[in-house]
Formats: structure tokens, C-alpha cells, sequence
């Protein structure tokens, strides 16, 4: 999970989620064509917490996955340790931004309790930070609810 996530990057424009989005959904379809070994490795407790976290988002990122983050939030916000590791604030921090908005009320109780469970961890707090901005920058006035903000913005 931390390798295809190496290759992600902030992304700053809808279309750019996108195109991260497909990357990782095609990437993981290729390693894993069966989603039910996910989800028996999610819910393995005698598992380490870093194998089941990293079950959990490639679950969550994979094409046949769930996106379901309300009956995860729990789970996804009790993987989190400092000792975890920077990737894990970097793959939740990517899945709220590529599957979620600001106004899906499970993504905001997960970043909310990531940035309290985050509290001393400096660097981690960097990713849910870059997240709460792409969500303050976000706009859900009625010209990009129509589909039309891109030719507006370009005056065709």
C-alpha cells in the first residue's frame, strides 16, 4: 500500500483525483481479484495492526471494494498509532480526499479524531492538514453542482 501511495501526490484539482483514483483502483484490481481475502484479512485480530490497516484501505480503494467509511470510521481511526508510520495518515488522508467530500458526515468524525489521535505527531498532522484544506477549497456552489465550473472559469 505504501508503494503505490509513494506515487500519489497532493491533489489540488478534481480531475487530478481522478486520475489518481483509476491508478490505484487499476493497480490494486491487478494484485488483488478477489476482495473477499481483504476483508478475512481486515477482520483477522491475531493479524498485525499494520497488515489489517493496510487491508482495510486497499478495501476501501479497490474497484470491487467498499466505500463505506461509516461502518469503518471506528476501525480506521483505531489503526492509527504514531508507531504505525507516516504511510497510514498518508492512505486514510488519500481515501477521504479521493472517495469522500467535506460534507460526508463519516469523513469529517474520521479527520476530526485523526487530528485528535494525531495531536504530537507533527509530521503525520501534515497529511490530514493538506486534507482540510482541499476541503476548505472545495466549492459546492450551483455552477459546479451543474458540471459546468470548468467552462465557466474558461468563458466558453
Amino acid at each position: 500500500m505504501n508503494s503505490l501511495l509513494v506515487r500519489s501526490r497532493r491533489i489540488s484539482h478534481v480531475k487530478e483525483g481522478k486520475e489518481e483514483l483509476e491508478f490505484l483502483k487499476t493497480s490494486l484490481s491487478k494484485v488483488i481479484d478477489d476482495i473477499s481475502y481483504l476483508s478475512k484479512i481486515c477482520n483477522n485480530l491475531s493479524l498485525t495492526q499494520n497488515i489489517r490497516a493496510a487491508a482495510t484501505i486497499s478495501l476501501l480503494l479497490h474497484p470491487d471494494g467498499t466505500r463505506d467509511f461509516a461502518s469503518l470510521k471506528q476501525q480506521l481511526v483505531e489503526f492509527y498509532n504514531p508507531e504505525v508510520g507516516l504511510w497510514y495518515l498518508r492512505a486514510i488522508t488519500t481515501c477521504l480526499c479521493l472517495l469522500t467530500t467535506e460534507q460526508d458526515a463519516a469523513a469529517k468524525w474520521i479527520a476530526s479524531k485523526l487530528l485528535d489521535a494525531a495531536r504530537a505527531d507533527y509530521e503525520g498532522r501534515q497529511y490530514i492538514q493538506r486534507l482540510l484544506t482541499l476541503w476548505r477549497e472545495s466549492s459546492y456552489t450551483p455552477i459546479q453542482k451543474a458540471g459546468v465550473q470548468e467552462r465557466w472559469l474558461s468563458g466558453a
